[in-house]
């Protein structure tokens, strides 16, 4: 039997949120956009995470009194990737982040504001944003959403991607496109073939993000000449919880003012570092185990969102040791009471409390060399025709750190200029651009 034929302006693969905005800024611009999920439910790792996107100098921080910038804010970035940031991608999330902002508010996000030093954070209830823009895909008339639809292979035309292959339900299907494809598949923290290919010494964290981050964008990207880039960052995240037989989650009480130990009950690492140095620094310690030990004082700051901070939950939810003094929280995680108690002597109000964490593969950082545009680029640097990518497939952009916040924010902008520059770019280009 043959393949299954169609053509459409563009598809978008990838049902998370970057997926969602590549697909709904496209079809702003008027383009019929097929938005195709390899599982059977879309969200991925975005419906998982805590629900933070950083943006600068929006008007939920001028009502507040914070003032910032979007030049403080590509400043901030730059600081956390510790210089290793491709310049080209920290310009075009600064330049575009408020406009992405702005057009979320218009499709119906309600954002709080949080984060420290400087408060922009933005942030909704876990995976709220992209349920919302499912719901816009799903109404609007020239988005075609189809689950269980996994993408084998890209067509091309000579060294121009002009399509994909998908295995659905129903057999095979090639969808040829004008516009061209838009990666938006995640990363792969869930390919333990791939970890150990690019990031070996992440083997033994805790696999997390969604459960399709197997990496198969990445390596369609790769087979038509699309160059990897920052795999060296590759890095598991501090905080994951080591409970077993629940699905694993992240929570950072040490923002709030918790301390971090090892098994000793030492500390060993300075809690204003970000994620990724803390989560090095845990892999280091015996057993790969750590603690978050705080008091009431820092369970009094838990809060919803994002769901990094929200202490009341995993206190319900079991992840949590309580005691009402310090040297009975020491028996109940294992610890000597006395290292504890020299190493948590700030911390005066009880009850107190323990958090069991290692270090979590969440995100993968690393992933496609692309240009400002979003265009994959070949190991010459040259852009792929025809082929985008945006979210956490997109490689170069956190560098070295990590900017909480950056990778919903680096899901919903790229996500939003890979799905406009692959509508406008025939149009600029082509002699014969389509008629929309």
């Amino acid at each position: 039997m043959s393949d299954a034929v169609e053509t459409t302006d563009l598809v978008v693969v990838g049902g998370g949120l970057a997926g969602h905005a590549a697909a709904l800024a496209a079809a702003g611009l008027g383009a019929d956009v097929i938005l195709l999920e390899k599982l059977e439910r879309f969200g991925g790792s975005s419906a998982m995470a805590g629900g933070g996107l950083v943006f600068a100098g929006t008007g939920l921080q001028r009502r507040e009194g914070v003032g910032d910038s979007p030049e403080r804010l590509r400043a901030a970035l730059a600081e956390a990737g510790r210089g290793h940031s491709d310049p080209a991608l920290l310009d075009a999330y600064a330049d575009t982040q408020i406009e992405v902002h702005d057009w979320l508010r218009e499709l119906g996000a309600e954002f709080s504001l949080t984060g420290q030093p400087v408060r922009r954070l933005h942030t909704m209830p876990s995976g709220v944003l992209v349920g919302l823009l499912h719901r816009r895909a799903l109404d609007h008339t020239s988005v075609d959403y189809r689950a269980s639809s996994p993408v084998v292979s890209l067509l091309h035309a000579g060294d121009d991607v002009t399509g994909v292959v998908v295995d659905g339900r129903a057999g095979r299907t090639r969808i040829t496109t004008r516009c061209g494809v838009v990666l938006a598949s995640g990363g792969f923290s869930r390919s333990r073939e791939l970890v150990g290919r690019f990031a070996p010494h992440c083997a033994q964290a805790v696999a997390m993000g969604g459960v399709g981050n197997d990496g198969d964008g990445l390596v369609l990207a790769m087979a038509a000449g699309g160059a990897p880039v920052g795999m060296e960052f590759v890095e598991a995240s501090f905080g994951a919880s080591a409970a077993a037989g629940v699905e694993p989650r992240l929570l950072y009480a040490q923002s709030d003012g918790a301390v971090i130990v090892n098994t000793r009950g030492h500390r060993f690492a300075d809690e204003r570092g970000d994620i990724k140095a803390l989560g090095r620094a845990v892999v280091e310690q015996p057993g790969g185990l750590a603690f978050q030990v705080f008091d009431q004082a820092v369970m009094e700051m838990s809060r919803r969102t994002p769901k990094t901070r929200d202490f009341a939950a995993a206190l319900r939810d079991g992840l949590l040791a309580e005691a009402p003094t310090l040297a009975g929280l020491a028996s109940r995680l294992g610890v000597p009471a006395g290292a504890l108690a020299e190493s948590a002597r700030g911390l005066s109000q009880p009850p107190y409390y323990g958090y069991a964490c290692k270090a979590g593969l969440t995100s993968t950082y690393g992933g496609l060399s692309v240009d400002g545009l979003m265009r994959v680029l070949d190991t010459a640097g040259s852009a792929i025709s025809g082929l985008y990518a945006a979210g956490e497939l997109v490689g170069g952009f956190h560098g070295a750190g990590y900017l909480i916040g950056s990778a919903l924010g680096k899901a919903a902008v790229f996500g939003y200029l890979a799905g406009r520059n692959a509508v406008l770019a025939p149009r600029e280009t082509a002699r014969n651009a389509p008629a929309f």
